[in-house]
């Protein structure tokens, strides 16, 4: 059996297992009453079956799908095609960072600035 099959199909039947299991604590506590309308039902066995099935369906999936998440070594990483390369490229480039913005000039009252120049030669004039 290929490795796949028996990584997904140990998977399953542990993740059956763990759901049986809670149906069994679920029923033997009888929470909400379910064990005792089940068991004074006039066919207790179709809605024995149908939880247990749903149950390992439901718990199965779970695991598989854990064990499959969690399968990843160190150093795994998909093949990389030409638009992840290129992707990679650009995001190695260096990343434009903000500035702090030039302090803009305030005037202060009061304060008076030096005449220029041509300031003197317009107050001459007029």
């Amino acid at each position: 059996m290929p490795h796949l099959f028996r990584f997904l199909f140990v998977h399953v039947a542990l993740g059956a297992l763990v759901g049986w299991l809670f149906l069994a604590i679920l029923l033997g506590f009888d929470t909400g009453g379910l064990w005792t309308l089940i068991s004074h039902s006039s066919t207790p066995l179709l809605p024995l079956a149908l939880l247990a099935a749903f149950f390992a369906l439901t718990f199965g999936g779970a695991v598989t799908a854990s064990g499959v998440l969690l399968s990843a070594e160190e150093g795994d990483e998909p093949p990389i095609g030409p638009k992840r390369r290129r992707r990679r490229r650009l995001m190695a480039l260096p990343s434009l960072s903000p500035r702090p913005a030039p302090r803009p000039a305030v005037a202060v009252a009061g304060a008076r600035r030096r005449p220029r120049i041509h300031d003197m030669d317009e107050l001459h004039r007029g």
